[in-house]
């Protein structure tokens, strides 16, 4: 209770506000009284107080406390009510008023609901009197439909029997519902009747119920048993009409046979049918024809396979061969049994395309509807209701064939999966066949694309003679023969294995353990790297590569569909393989990099020339094949030669990549030389540090390169033809070393500052001397080098001109911009810093870092260099050189170009 009491008085004294505070607020002197403090916690618990206050202290010390404190609490009460009584009387008047209006509020309510009370009282007979009404209205309404669907139905099964010419239908069991004698005229209009009495049954069917909404009326199921015979009747006549119509070839006839199956609303089902019975009989044929034990009855017995060994008894069953000598009498009567399938297939074929012909043709009289459409369009629902079951890529998984809606094209896919799966058993069996598959595939697929072109060409000329929209028997983009061609995967797949098993016999004996025993043997110096014996051995087995890749496209060479799969699935597999196995004999150490001008190759750089040669050999020859190849193969092809010509070019990178480093070297060595005084060039002599170039390009051309060449046993200029030259490691190697000294040379003479006439004199005969070392080491066709040829023949000229030639002058578009803007600094004074001297760095420093960044960058170094020199200009009060300008208006050219 003095909790309660502190807690009130606490809220009380809290909304009188400060102005109306009583003094001395006994709040504030809880605040400071150990005693009464923790009333003033706002998680105050009266029990826990009072347990700790009887442990803590005696209860004499701690009630008069409480005491003292309810006394003031009561005090402040008594004096905040004083002070705010009449807002307090206020308060109690505008609670009175609210009473009264509640009250007033809950005697309406009360109101209300008795008045509603009277409306449901008065309204709940005349609602179920309405309820009685309509439920008798809604049966009165369904045994009408339902007494109209029986008359409609009892009038057409009345008309349908006056059309057959058929007795009552009271004996159901007795005679035929449809008379022999009716025509295809008669089938039709009973078709359409009976077609009309089955929506009559589905009319008026609620969901989840089964069977006819008229079923249990006695007048109609009298009749169902009569109809349910004459709809199967009319189809099996109907299918009669058809079958008869489509051995004879005859359009009228299939055509009648049809308008009696759409009538039905089966028309799609009726094509599918057909088309399934003509790709059946011709599945039937290939098995027939690839059946050992059929053929060893054709040919008078033959021999199983241990027989065949001891000679002895004739065999039967699975694994039937051959008796000796007769190989190839049997193999001829095997390819004459399967050239009679493939001639069955294509007349099954052009059944099947007779009935498309039919169907393209044919309307119906009544809705002008054409029989394709409708197939077609039947055909597509089917495909959306199952794609709509799952997604696309199941549905296409689980049956392609439902995607394919014209009746040709289902034909060619169904006999070529019945055919694939006769091939393929004819593969799995240990046999004769399979056998004789295998070696003459190319054969086969002869058969399959004169199937295929049979089946154009005969469509296309009936096609053509027709006048009409027909679509041929298969496509005109040879996507159908793709169809058909799959049929052979399982013989196909095996002979690739096989071919590829051919090429890889000499990829073997070429990088075998033992080959690359014999190329350490060249690395450890035991056999000469100008010897014979390694390098005639590897020749021998690239001339048996590519003599057995030679002969597995001559075999499929009129078969642009084979010529790709032996391409890509053969000799590209054998070219990565080839690459696989030369990838481990490559040599990348200390002993490969070593360059020394004058000296012999190391033994690790033997072997890997060895091994680049032996790789270039075979790039040459094969990339001289490339272009005479259609697309897809070629691409196969020089896909996997690039794969062969980046392991030799591995094998070439060390060395070469010293040589790199060899030739920077011996360039940057020009900045040591005095080039702006001097005599001019005398005799046929050139710079110390020219000379040392061309004696690099020399040894790297004699000493490393030529082994490789001679290795390929290909020359100088075979190695660069076209065609093979994107392919040729050797001929990569030297433009890319041509390259980097045309670009060294250039870069670094636009780096001298000092330059006079003589100098610039000695510089030109210079560039014509490494222009000559290229072409007589390097590369013949210096011109081939592309940018870097045409900076090296554009600097000429460019040294000689004048400050004021040089913004207009069309040379600049050939020379790197970062070099012009470098050149440039030899008009400058030396008061303007180079960005190299800026950095505190050397022309050869600089150079290395010009490789690891962009022009971008070199052009901020510039600005760098003429922003600081203006800024000293301006300090000292003198007018900027004139080549700040130029250089700014250069540089802004080459890069505001190179944004856009």
């Amino acid at each position: 209770s003095a909790g309660a009491a502190t807690t009130s008085a606490g809220a009380a004294t809290t909304s009188a506000g400060a102005a109306t505070t009583p003094q001395g607020d006994p709040l504030k002197e809880f605040e400071t009284d150990p005693v009464l403090e923790p009333f003033l916690a706002d998680d105050f618990d009266a029990v826990t107080y009072a347990s700790e206050s009887l442990t803590a202290r005696t209860s004499k010390t701690v009630l008069p406390a409480l005491d003292a404190g309810i006394k003031s609490l009561n005090a402040a009460l008594r004096g905040t009510v004083t002070s705010h009584y009449d807002e307090l009387l206020q308060q109690l008047g505008g609670i009175d008023e609210s009473e009264r209006v509640l009250e007033i509020v809950r005697d309406g309510v009360h109101n209300l609901q008795r008045s509603m009370g009277k409306v449901r009282v008065e309204i709940v007979e005349p609602h179920e009197v309405v309820a009685a009404k309509t439920k008798q209205l809604e049966n009165l309404t369904r045994t009408v439909e339902t007494l109209h669907r029986v008359i409609r139905t009892l009038k057409l099964t009345g008309r349908l029997k006056d059309s057959l010419g058929a007795s009552g239908g009271d004996d159901p069991e007795g005679g035929a519902a449809v008379p022999h004698s009716a025509t295809s005229g008669d089938l039709a209009k009973a078709a359409k009747m009976l077609a009309d009495a089955s929506e009559l049954e589905r009319e008026g069917v609620v969901e989840d119920q089964e069977g006819s909404a008229l079923a249990g009326i006695e007048v109609i199921d009298r009749d169902a048993r009569w109809l349910e015979r004459a709809g199967k009747e009319v189809r099996s006549r109907a299918t009669q009409a058809l079958n008869a119509g489509m051995d004879a070839t005859s359009q009228a006839e299939v055509g009648a046979a049809l308008q009696v199956f759409h009538n039905l609303g089966e028309l799609d089902r009726a094509t599918d049918a057909v088309i399934a019975r003509l790709a059946n009989d011709a599945v039937d044929v290939f098995r027939e024809a690839l059946d050992p034990r059929e053929l060893a009855r054709a040919m008078g017995g033959g021999v199983s396979a241990s027989e065949r060994a001891g000679g002895v008894g004739v065999g039967g069953g699975r694994g039937i061969w051959p008796p000796a000598g007769q190989e190839h009498r049997w193999a001829e009567a095997l390819w004459q049994r399967l050239g009679a399938a493939c001639e069955r297939a294509k007349a099954a074929g052009m059944g099947a395309w007779h009935l498309q012909r039919v169907l393209a043709k044919k309307r119906d009289p009544i809705s002008h509807a054409l029989f394709l459409d409708e197939v077609i369009t039947a055909r597509k629902n089917l495909w959306r209701e199952k794609v709509a079951q799952s997604t696309e890529a199941e549905a296409a998984a689980n049956n392609p064939e439902d995607a394919i809606s014209l009746p040709c094209e289902r034909f060619v896919w169904q006999l070529s999966k019945g055919a694939g799966e006769a091939f393929g058993r004819a593969h799995a069996a240990a046999g004769f066949a399979r056998d004789t598959l295998l070696k003459g595939f190319p054969r086969l697929v002869t058969l399959i694309e004169g199937l295929h072109e049979g089946l154009a060409k005969e469509s296309g000329a009936a096609a053509t003679a027709a006048k009409g929209g027909v679509p041929p028997a298969v496509r005109k983009d040879g996507s159908d023969l793709t169809v058909l061609l799959h049929a052979c995967d399982a013989v196909s797949n095996a002979y690739l294995a096989r071919s590829f098993q051919r090429l890889s016999e000499p990829v073997n004996g070429l990088l075998s353990p033992s080959a690359l025993q014999s190329l350490q043997g060249i690395a450890s110096g035991q056999i000469s790297a100008s010897g014979t014996v390694g390098t005639r051995a590897a020749a021998e087995d690239v001339r048996r590569f590519l003599l057995r890749v030679r002969e597995e496209l001559d075999a499929v060479a009129r078969h642009p569909t084979l010529v790709t799969q032996v391409t890509a699935g053969a000799v590209a597999k054998a070219l990565r393989l080839m690459a696989q196995k030369a990838e481990i004999g490559v040599v990348d150490g200390a002993e490969a990099r070593i360059f020394v001008v004058g000296t012999a190759q190391t033994p690790a750089q033997a072997k890997n020339a060895a091994l680049a040669g032996v790789l270039e050999e075979v790039c040459a020859a094969l990339g001289n094949l490339v272009p005479l190849l259609p697309d897809e193969p070629a691409k196969a092809l020089e896909n996997a030669l690039a794969q062969v010509a980046e392991t030799a070019t591995e094998a070439l990178e060390p060395v070469m990549s010293a040589a790199h480093a060899e030739v920077h070297k011996r360039l940057a060595s020009m900045h040591k030389e005095d080039w702006a005084g001097g005599d001019p060039p005398m005799g046929e002599g050139c710079s110390t540090y020219m000379t040392q170039v061309i004696d690099v390009v020399a040894h790297v051309s004699e000493e490393h390169l030529s082994g490789v060449r001679q290795g390929s046993l290909l020359g100088h200029a075979s190695s660069s033809s076209k065609g093979a030259s994107g392919f040729v490691p050797s001929t990569i190697a030297a433009e890319a070393l041509a390259r980097r000294c045309l670009e060294l040379f250039v870069r670094h003479v636009s780096l001298l500052r000092n330059l006079g006439e003589n100098g610039k004199l000695r510089l030109t005969k210079d560039m014509g001397e490494l222009e000559q070392a290229v072409s007589a080491y390097l590369v013949p066709a210096t011109s081939s080098l592309g940018d870097a040829y045409k900076a090296l023949r554009a600097l000429r000229p460019f040294l000689f001109l004048s400050l004021d030639e040089v913004a207009s002058s069309a040379l600049v578009e050939d020379i790197p911009a970062a070099n012009v803007l470098l050149h440039l600094y030899s008009h400058a004074p030396k008061e303007m810093a180079t960005p190299y001297e800026r950095a505190g760095l050397a022309p050869p420093q600089y150079s290395a870092w010009l490789d690891k960044n962009s022009d971008a960058e070199v052009w901020a170094g510039v600005k760098g260099t003429l922003e600081a020199y203006e800024s000293q200009c301006k300090t000292r009060g003198v007018t900027p050189h004139a080549a700040v300008d130029v250089m700014r208006l250069v540089g802004s050219r080459a890069f505001e170009k190179r944004r856009s």
